[in-house]
């Protein structure tokens, strides 16, 4: 059983994983992007209107990304 605190928690987590991936690999490396999306996932659980804005756009963002460096074909981009 998770609280919203430990939702916030876990959103916070991803997002400092997420910038630390960017700085160390660059913004377009698959790391990143897993990163990135595990940020979105954590943050459809708090139910916030504007974080849930962002983590759609953020999540077209990473599969435009992946299906141009991955291809349209490939698991991640399906």
């Amino acid at each position: 059983f998770f609280t919203m605190e430990h939702v916030t928690r876990t959103r916070q987590l991803f997002l400092t994983a997420s910038e630390g991936m960017k700085k160390l690999h660059g913004d377009e490396h698959t790391r990143t992007l897993e990163a990135r999306e595990h940020l979105c996932n954590s943050t459809i659980r708090t139910h916030n209107k504007q974080h849930l804005d962002e983590a759609h756009a953020m999540m077209i963002e990473i599969l435009e990304t992946r299906k141009r460096k991955l291809g349209k074909e490939h698991a991640y981009t399906l």
